[in-house]
């Protein structure tokens, strides 16, 4: 019985929380104004060496970008 209440406190905390739903939301618009460049970057660290490689993309400012 705890454990159903407390995935109902989760849940409302996640998605019915003002604060939250604020927070959620903002960070959603700053990636996607690209703000202070954050989303740009973020781009390049989700690719495989692979992928960096096909791009000339260096891979020790790969490793840099993605810590």
């Amino acid at each position: 019985m705890g454990d159903k209440v407390g995935d109902g406190i989760r849940f409302l905390n996640r998605y019915a929380n003002p604060a939250t739903i604020l927070l959620r939301n903002g960070f959603l618009l700053a990636m996607k104004i690209n703000l202070m460049n954050v989303g740009g970057k973020l781009r390049y660290a989700y690719l495989t060496d692979a992928q960096a490689q096909a791009k000339g993309i260096n891979l020790s400012e790969l490793k840099n970008c993605a810590q």
